[in-house]
């Protein structure tokens, strides 16, 4: 089996060994549900992480993909060429790009991962998959999110994202097209504050800037009318 990132952009050959499989959690019963349902298949053998230059696909599963998560990711595709699969709930869209450069092929929602069937064809798959460069690997990553959304795998945006009031009040008055003094003036706060409101508000909608804010906040109802 290969280890480090050469020959990574070709898939995995057909062959009766199993799939050797690492798994990631830092919930001790997320770790050991998954390591259960994919020890149960004959077509996978689950090693442990010191093992991750041997595996062919790394299954990282966390609640939301924070910045521990996102180091371990960072350590799986440093250390190994396996395909990853991610199972989280809650994926920043503003990080699509860097999963795509840590080499994740394939990404679940918990309710979907805890199924055997999903969770193993998910593994199956990402063995075969190719290791694509970032460029290629964001484009199949976005159209995967979009379908999963559309058939309701995937927790409704509604519920993922809840602006405060603050923040649709901040959103209302860019939506009017005010500059950052006259909002700050307007909320009677600093102009660093409304920098750092903006900031978290693109975070949690997962845009890049103002005016996608308010195009998404409307499309999900999170922008305050009035």
């Amino acid at each position: 089996m290969n280890s480090g990132f050469h020959g990574h952009n070709q898939p995995r050959k057909v062959n009766m060994e199993p799939i050797a499989v690492v798994v990631y959690s830092t919930d001790p019963i997320i770790y050991t549900g998954l390591s259960a349902i994919l020890h149960s298949n004959a077509n996978v053998h689950v090693l442990g992480d010191q093992h991750i230059a041997d595996a062919d696909v790394a299954v990282v599963a966390a609640n939301v993909v924070d910045n521990e998560t996102m180091t371990t990711l960072r350590e799986v595709a440093g250390r190994s060429s396996a395909r990853s699969v991610l199972i989280s709930n809650e994926i920043p869209l503003a990080e699509l790009s860097t999963l795509a450069k840590y080499g994740i092929v394939t990404i679940l929602p918990r309710c979907s991962a805890t199924t055997e069937g999903r969770l193993i064809k998910a593994v199956l798959t990402a063995a075969q998959e190719s290791r694509l460069p970032a460029s290629r690997n964001l484009p199949r990553l976005q159209a995967q999110l979009r379908q999963k959304r559309r058939g309701a795998l995937w927790p409704n945006e509604l519920d993922a994202v809840n602006l405060d009031r603050q923040e649709k009040i901040l959103l209302r008055l860019i939506s009017e097209g005010h500059t950052t003094d006259e909002i700050a003036s307007k909320m009677d706060c600093s102009k660093s504050a409304i920098y750092l409101g903006i900031r978290r508000i693109l975070s949690q909608l997962g845009v890049h800037n103002r005016s996608e804010a308010v195009g998404h906040a409307m499309r999900i109802g999170q922008l305050d009318p009035d």
